[in-house]
């Protein structure tokens, strides 16, 4: 069905599969999300405006802790690249809201899969326009809980940094 739904010759139907394959992701689960279902979903970030409007990607990142608990820690290298895509997107609302959810996100990957992947970005939207941020700073505590003391540690100089307008 979604394929028929994501070929299909209406704009807004196309749209609306996209929009909901994060949640069907979800209820599906680990096991039963197949790399070529997963694939469809990691692969938003990079469809044409052609095809489906830019508000698809806020979805995709709407959903993004949803489908990454769904597969776990284990598939976390099929999900990478998607959410490096989305964390570089132009429209700020993307960025906003994987933002928001970094801490989630970290919390389900565990530390070393964060300290590898996801401080670089918390680290770029700290850098960010304060809409971006913000939501950011207000869940730090919960993202520096993630990492490994050490890590932690270090990251007192990147906070020093931080200024707000």
């Amino acid at each position: 069905m979604f394929d028929r739904f994501r070929t299909d010759t209406s704009r807004w139907v196309r749209n609306g599969a996209f929009e909901i394959l994060g949640p069907f992701l979800h209820t599906l689960g680990k096991d039963l999300v197949l790399p070529e279902t997963l694939q469809l979903y990691t692969n938003i970030p990079q469809l044409t405006h052609s095809v489906v409007d830019a508000e698809v990607n806020f979805f995709c990142a709407f959903n993004f802790p949803a489908v990454a608990l769904a597969l776990g820690p284990e598939r976390w290298n099929e999900l990478v690249d998607c959410f490096n895509t989305l964390a570089r997107d132009p429209k700020f609302p993307v960025r906003r809201t994987l933002a928001s959810s970094l801490h989630t996100v970290a919390r389900i990957i565990g530390p070393e899969l964060t300290e590898r992947d996801l401080v670089p970005v918390a680290n770029s939207l700290l850098k960010d326009l304060d809409e971006v941020k913000t939501p950011l700073l207000k869940n730090l505590g919960k993202f520096l809980l993630t990492l490994s003391p050490v890590s932690r540690q270090s990251y007192l100089q990147v906070m020093a940094m931080i200024t707000l307008y």
